[in-house]
């Protein structure tokens, strides 16, 4: 697990991923439970699917498009990240969408490097905006899932609201720490 560091003072410290690495020794004990929650692709249709994410949202995004990729639905990823340094799986969704047609891919950097190459690192500086989505959209009904830290949930909220988009074709998960967690540590 990569420890999260603050970015530009912006945002604190990843408590978990620090906590992690500072705090647990080989041969401890943790107590963990099985993934919870809803947030599952509807397999009753075959609408386009549009995936958003960004940071470590992107972690069920890729458990998603990989299961469409073995499929013939239209889907759209779009993932925003800091910068290359903070990219996972980059090449991976490359080459899923490479895989098979009607995988569309754009990657977002908020800082592009000089040697970041476009097309291969990241589509499109700056965060994903409504004009970004429009542009990219598959034509027709799309099913929309969108997971991410709770700035860009809101955000995407906006644009889904703004296009138009139904509250019943948007699924989300939000990345937001425990009250209890916090106030414990």
């Amino acid at each position: 697990m990569r420890r999260e560091r603050s970015i530009a003072g912006l945002n604190p410290d990843g408590l978990v991923s620090n906590y992690l690495h500072d705090g647990i020794r080989e041969g401890d004990t943790l107590g963990i439970h099985a993934p919870l929650g809803d947030f599952t692709l509807d397999e009753t249709t075959d609408r386009s699917v549009v995936l958003l994410s960004a940071g470590s949202g992107i972690t069920p995004m890729i458990s998603m498009l990989e299961h469409l990729a073995g499929g013939t639905r239209p889907v759209l990823f779009l993932h925003a990240t800091p910068s290359r340094a903070y990219h996972a799986f980059g090449a991976h969704v490359r080459g899923l969408a490479a895989g098979r047609p009607g995988i569309q891919v754009a990657m977002f950097y908020e800082t592009v490097a000089a040697d970041d190459i476009a097309g291969i690192h990241h589509d499109e500086p700056g965060r994903i905006t409504e004009a970004a989505l429009a542009a990219r959209l598959p034509a027709g009904a799309c099913d929309f899932y969108a997971c991410g830290p709770l700035g860009f949930m809101h955000t995407v909220e906006g644009i889904l609201d703004r296009l138009g988009v139904p509250k019943t074709r948007r699924h989300s998960e939000v990345f937001v720490p425990d009250a209890g967690v916090l106030s414990a540590a």
